[in-house]
């Protein structure tokens, strides 16, 4: 505990003796032992410290993909909008986007024949006034006659989370006039991901 050390069976004569300490300079010193009465040596060792320069802290935060997430970035936008967190897509039974929409406040779906929802309705605007967009991109409609994109073509599960905007700003598409549907993809996973959905009806 106060660093002495007791070394026996030591034969007399000459020995070197290395000390070697985290955060100290290494010691190399040579003593001669003696057959009777070895007095006791003290080794002054030199400090070796250095300063730290510099300290770099990296963190990740989510994305949206839970509730609080998805309410802070709701909270600090600088327009109105709407968030749906990946989590809450998961617990919910919507299979493609289009379902997943109505569940925004101010939000209606225009259904195909088939009674699937197709095309969102925002704020009560035709769907010819509404712009979709893939990770902040505008995507073509895939029908050579209409530039209104149908939300039924995307899987709701490829979905890190669902960007509605409700107002205009000048850095949106001049055809924006009733609001943005926004589709944020999730991220290629950094290591090997099993998952699977299974769903009856």
């Amino acid at each position: 505990m106060d660093g002495s050390f007791e070394l026996k069976g030591l034969s007399a004569g000459k020995v070197k003796v290395h000390i070697r300490h985290m955060a100290y300079a290494e010691f190399t010193q040579e003593i001669e032992i003696k057959k009777e009465d070895t007095p006791h040596f003290i080794f002054q060792l030199t400090s070796t410290d250095q300063k730290l320069m510099e300290v770099t802290i990296k963190g990740q935060r989510n994305g949206g993909d839970d509730d609080p997430s998805a309410r802070r970035l709701e909270k600090n936008a600088s327009q109105i909008m709407n968030v749906v967190s990946a989590r809450a897509i998961e617990i919910s039974p919507d299979i493609t986007v289009a379902n997943v929409v109505q569940r925004v406040s101010g939000v209606s779906i225009e259904r195909n024949s088939n009674g699937e929802g197709q095309y969102a309705i925002l704020r009560g605007m035709d769907k010819r006034y509404n712009t979709t967009l893939v990770n902040g991109v505008k995507v073509p409609s895939p029908d050579n006659k209409y530039r209104y994109v149908p939300l039924d073509l995307f899987p709701s599960d490829m979905l890190e989370r669902l960007e509605v905007y409700k107002s205009l700003t000048p850095n949106m598409e001049a055809d924006a006039v009733g609001g943005v549907v926004n589709m944020v993809m999730k991220a290629a996973p950094s290591k090997l991901l099993l998952q699977a959905n299974l769903a009856t009806g």
